[in-house]
């Protein structure tokens, strides 16, 4: 049995002209080095290697390289390189003399001494040396245009090479990427500042734009056309071996992302051209190992410019992503490890106000909590910060997508944004409109579950939605571990009589002081004596739905809530003003609120009873609510 070989190709690969997956025969092979080690060894040197079994040279397994000799069946080539993450067909063994592969992903390289090679990224083995018997064709060596007044020396009956190398360089850059498919973001390269074709060069000269995964250190003068997804802000640093800046920026295209970060100089040079959401062409930089400690990015390489390095605008944005997103459905963050970077979106159901904390380095920053839920009707926290949180507008329930978000374990699961994360509202992304479309339709009435109770250290708690008669029913908190609910209920009656307390004014205890009587106040646990003390809550109250009501307690920040004043508040009414301290809870008695709680069976004094705390106080949403009620007529309606 034979396969077609792909005749031309391989004068198409050495010149660097366009082909698809063309099909060639390995006629020998050999290990060197290094690819730019070439040059020290002669090809009739390489040619005798060739006809022993192939081993190794060198112990670095990273510089070892695969020089081939390949065919088409009219002509061979011996300058087939073959790139270090294939070098795992030669362990298994697959590439023999004789046997029949197909090239996938190549580019073409120029070595120091003027030589061109075909570097060889994908490969495939599409038959055996044994199914193929032999050499297919009579191939001739190929010559190029400047090699052809150059006589061939004769080594074997089917292989010859030149008796020297090129005398020269082509000049200017040569390379070609050829794909499996054609990518729609392909275009002429350029050279200097202009993305156009630079009069006066031959088409060879012109480096053709390449995706960003074929992008690899290998490679010199290569274009890419991307969009910049994020940009940082300049960074400064001062250490003793001087001062310097830094800035970096994502860019994606259709087939992968890469970090770009510029130093020094660079920074003044580029930070004012690149901006976020634009399309650029970019070439002559230098491409390095990713360190994943500051980057996130699907991407082994990170790109580095410099002082060549060219980026120029492009008005052709059609094929360039505005993101490239790997979205995790929100019930799936519970498997994922804790620091996880993860991409998620989701429909924002409220938000947090924003509010102000003070971090170790005693800088104040703002920060605003989002409840987002997706089509698997669950529910995660996910806090933003800084100019984020100041500008974002929960006001119609947007689509929110990140990109970068670091998992938490705090409060079961949670989500923060980084400064590096990406945060789009409403992004004009098909995930985006599909959710938009399942949360109109169906999401606003679906019985959500939450993985965040973020006054809860129980992992994974879950909030369902129930009435009070089913907490009681199917008697919740019985198990080893706290159960947690939602319900819509209204407060019946509130004991003001025992609802404060003198607790001891340290910033962390609110153990209960004892009065001695001299006008100091004294906390056991902290075993000191304090001229003051501050007021706490514990607050017991009666909900009450249309099937049933419950005892609930109610702690400092939620029993706050439900008094509209906080508990210092409280406590100089009481001491102060008896009619106006009895005024606040006859306001608070008979509204309804929306509860989030924890049911646990606790014992005390041998006697076990179940004892429910309100975690979370919200008002109620009654459009929403409304819908939650009609999808739940038309579950039971339909029998299911």
């Amino acid at each position: 049995m034979s396969v077609k070989l792909t005749q031309g190709a391989v004068k198409a690969l050495f010149t660097g002209s366009d082909i698809r997956n063309p099909v060639l025969q390995l006629l020998v092979s050999v290990f060197t080095p290094t690819p730019v080690d070439l040059s020290r060894h002669s090809f009739p040197f390489l040619l005798l290697v060739a006809c022993q079994n192939i081993r190794k040279i060198g112990n670095d397994a990273n510089q070892i390289k695969f020089r081939l000799h390949m065919s088409d069946g009219l002509h061979s080539l011996s300058s087939f390189i073959l790139a270090s993450q294939q070098n795992s067909f030669t362990d298994e063994d697959l590439l023999v003399p004789n046997c029949v592969c197909m090239l996938k992903e190549t580019t073409n390289k120029t070595l120091p001494d003027g030589r061109c090679v075909v570097l060889v990224l994908n490969m495939k083995v599409i038959q055996s040396a044994a199914e193929t018997g032999g050499v297919i064709g009579n191939p001739t060596p190929y010559q190029s245009d400047k090699e052809k007044t150059q006589s061939p020396q004769k080594v074997g009956p089917s292989t010859s090479v030149p008796v020297s190398p090129p005398p020269a360089a082509v000049p200017g850059p040569s390379h070609r990427y050829n794909t499996a498919s054609p990518s729609r973001g392909r275009g002429r390269g350029f050279t200097g500042k202009s993305p156009t074709k630079a009069a006066g060069t031959s088409s060879r000269s012109s480096p053709k734009v390449i995706p960003v995964a074929s992008l690899n250190p290998y490679q010199s003068n290569w274009t890419i056309r991307v969009r910049v997804t994020n940009k940082s802000n300049v960074r400064t640093w001062s250490n003793s071996r001087g001062d310097g800046k830094l800035f970096s920026f994502e860019v994606v295209d259709e087939s992968g992302e890469i970090k770009v970060t510029a130093f020094n100089n660079e920074v003044d040079k580029f930070f004012p051209l690149v901006e976020k959401g634009k399309v650029y062409f970019i070439s002559m930089a230098s491409l390095k190992v990713a360190n994943k400690q500051y980057t996130t990015l699907n991407n082994n390489y990170e790109m580095t410019l410099h002082a060549n390095t060219s980026i120029a605008p492009c008005d052709d944005n059609e094929g360039v992503p505005t993101l490239q997103c790997d979205f995790v459905p929100i019930a799936q963050l519970e498997k994922r490890d804790k620091d996880s970077i993860v991409d998620v979106i989701g429909v924002c159901k409220c938000a947090e106000e924003v509010s102000r904390i003070t971090t170790k380095s005693s800088r104040e920053v703002s920060k605003r909590a989002l409840s987002l839920m997706d089509t698997t009707a669950t529910e995660v926290t996910v806090t933003l910060w800084g100019e984020e949180a100041e500008k974002f507008d929960a006001s119609r329930q947007p689509v929110v997508a990140i990109k970068g978000a670091r998992l938490s374990d705090f409060g079961g699961r949670s989500l923060s944004a980084l400064f590096s994360s990406t945060v789009m509202v409403n992004p004009d992304i098909p995930e985006a409109f599909r959710l938009r479309a399942w949360f109109d339709r169906e999401g606003r009435a679906a019985n959500s579950q939450s993985l965040s109770d973020r006054r809860s250290t129980s992992s994974g708690s879950q909030m369902n939605w129930k009435t009070l008669s089913e907490v009681k029913d199917g008697n919740m908190g019985h198990g080893e571990k706290a159960e947690y609910f939602s319900c819509v209920a209204t407060i019946v009656f509130m004991r003001k009589d025992s609802c404060l307390y003198q607790a001891c004014p340290s910033a962390d205890c609110n153990k209960k002081v004892v009065d001695l009587q001299n006008g100091r106040y004294r906390c056991e646990k902290c075993n000191r004596e304090y001229p003051d003390f501050k007021y706490r809550l514990i607050l017991s109250a009666n909900l009450a739905d249309y099937g049933d009501n419950q005892w609930v307690t109610c702690f400092q920040e939620t029993a706050e809530v439900l008094l509209g004043h906080n508990a210092e508040r409280l406590g100089e009414l009481r001491d102060t003003d008896d009619a106006a301290f009895d005024n606040v809870f006859q306001k608070a008695n008979f509204k309804t609120h929306i509860f989030q709680n924890r049911v646990k069976l606790e014992t005390y004094n041998d006697e076990s009873r179940v004892k429910v705390t309100v975690m979370q106080v919200r008002p109620v949403d009654h459009r929403e609510h409304s819908r939650r009620l009609l999808g739940n007529i038309r579950i039971l309606a339909s029998g299911t």
